[in-house]
């Protein structure tokens, strides 16, 4: 790889720049020129996991791909059975990296829902919050 990246045509390309950057997260070059691939350990989560999504990343509760973040209102009756008559809403949508943690998410969800209601209007409004994390599954698994 080396060898092309005095040539701009090449070291450009976004598929180089791609396999230059597999190289660096998977693979260790010895002193005397071998390369040996890398433990599982060693590798970074935010790791190139698929060219043909690399902003996918890694996390070994998670799997590979991202994370979404979502916020809803929930009506509910006091005997916790949902209430029909109540309209419940997504507030809050935040796709993340997979490898990213989710133990500080309910604070900036909170903060952007506050920021699209009026103010005298939320505390009016009888509901629950919700937060959810879901995983997408990386886009080259058939279903």
């Amino acid at each position: 790889m080396t060898q092309f990246e005095s040539n701009r045509q090449v070291a450009d390309m976004r598929s180089y720049k791609l396999l230059c950057r597999i190289a660096k997260d998977q693979l260790e070059v010895r002193e005397d020129g071998t390369i040996e691939v890398k433990a599982p350990k060693q590798i970074p989560s935010d790791s190139l996991q698929n060219p043909s999504d690399p902003d996918a990343t890694y996390s070994g509760h998670k799997g590979q791909g991202y994370q979404v973040q979502i916020m809803e209102t929930y009506s509910a009756h006091e005997d916790g059975a949902k209430d029909p008559g109540q309209l419940n809403l997504i507030t809050y949508v935040e796709v993340e990296p997979a490898c990213n943690s989710d133990a500080q998410a309910l604070l900036p969800a909170i903060e952007a829902t506050l920021a699209v209601l009026p103010p005298n209007r939320f505390r009016q409004i009888p509901f629950t919050v919700r937060m959810k994390t879901a995983n997408r599954p990386p886009s080259w698994v058939s279903r």
